[in-house]
């Protein structure tokens, strides 16, 4: 592979940086694959703070694409826990 992608997280609609990476290797071959952005608790902090309502959304409601969802972009079809 001739070009190691760099991923950065996105919080709050910012691409953010932090300047430590996860090294993402393939099992097979032990190559660099990709780079990921390494957070630390003030980005999960931050990211949290930034979509309040995260924590009550039902986990297949958690995705951007309604085709990514593990129901095809149905509702879950349980009710939400209270």
């Amino acid at each position: 592979m001739d070009t190691v992608r760099r991923y950065s997280m996105l919080i709050d609609g910012d691409w953010v940086d932090t300047g430590d990476w996860f090294e993402i290797r393939s099992p097979a071959t032990e190559e660099l694959m990709a780079s990921v952005a390494k957070g630390d608790r003030e980005h999960a902090d931050r990211a949290v703070a930034a979509e309040p309502g995260w924590p009550a959304t039902r986990t297949c409601g958690r995705s951007p694409s309604p085709a990514r969802r593990p129901s095809g972009g149905r509702s879950c079809g349980w009710p939400r826990a209270t």
